[in-house]
C-alpha cells in the first residue's frame, strides 16, 4: 500500500475530527477522546516506521486497535462510558492491591519504594470499600467480535506476539517490507471505518 494513501487517511481523519468535535454531543465525549488518541497514534506508527524503527511501530498500531475498539463500542452502543470508568476503577484497585503486596515484600528485603506520603495515600484508597469495584468484562476481543471486526484482534494478536511484548521472537524482529505494507494498510482501515462509524452515528456525510 502506497505511504502516500495513509498519510492522506490521517489527514483526512484530522479534519474531520476537527470538524466533529466542536459539536459532538457531549455522551458521545469519551468516545472522542479514543478517537483523538487512535489518530494521534496513527501519525505516531508512521513516523516510527518511516525512520526504521518497525517494532516500534508495531506496538504502537496494537495500542491503535485498543482505542479504536473501544471508540467504535462506544458510539455502536455496545459499551457505555459507565462500563468504561468501572473497568477503568477496577483495574486501578487491582493495581493498587499488587502495589501494596509488592511494597510488603520490599519492607521485609529492606527496599523503599514509596515515599511515606504515597504510602499513605495507598493505604488510604485500600482502605475505602467503595475503590473495590468489579471488573466491567470489557476484552478488546469482545468489543471487535460484537461489531464483526474479529479481524483487526487478529493483527491485535500478531503484534501481542511480535512487538508488544519481550520474548524471544519479538527480541529479533523487524517487519518485512510486506508487513510494513500491512500495517499502513491496517492504520488506514481504522481511520477509514472511524470516519465512517462517526458519519453513521452522527448523520454526516
Amino acid at each position: 500500500m502506497s505511504l502516500d494513501k495513509t498519510n492522506n487517511a490521517i489527514r483526512a481523519a484530522e479534519a474531520h475530527y476537527q470538524k466533529v468535535a466542536p459539536t459532538a454531543p457531549q455522551e458521545l465525549a469519551l468516545a472522542l477522546q479514543f478517537w483523538s488518541k487512535l489518530i494521534n497514534n496513527s501519525k505516531a506508527a508512521v513516523a516510527m516506521a518511516q525512520a526504521g524503527f518497525g517494532s516500534q511501530s508495531a506496538a504502537i498500531h496494537r495500542l491503535s486497535i485498543e482505542y479504536f475498539a473501544f471508540m467504535n463500542s462506544l458510539l455502536e452502543g455496545d459499551t457505555t462510558a459507565e462500563k468504561v470508568e468501572q473497568q477503568k476503577r477496577h483495574e486501578t484497585y487491582q493495581f493498587a492491591k499488587a502495589l501494596d503486596v509488592t511494597q510488603a515484600k520490599d519492607d521485609k528485603l529492606g527496599r523503599e519504594a514509596l515515599t511515606p506520603e504515597n504510602r499513605a495515600g495507598l493505604k488510604k484508597f485500600l482502605e475505602n470499600p467503595k475503590n473495590d469495584v468489579p471488573g466491567a468484562g470489557i476484552s478488546i476481543f469482545n468489543l471487535l467480535d460484537k461489531a464483526d471486526l474479529k479481524f483487526f484482534h487478529d493483527t491485535y494478536r500478531l503484534y501481542s506476539l511480535y512487538a508488544a511484548h519481550a520474548n524471544g521472537i519479538s527480541v529479533v524482529w523487524e517487519p518485512s517490507e510486506d508487513e510494513f505494507d500491512s500495517l499502513f494498510e491496517g492504520v488506514t482501515e481504522l481511520l477509514a471505518i472511524a470516519d465512517l462509524k462517526w458519519n453513521l452515528k452522527l448523520g454526516s456525510s
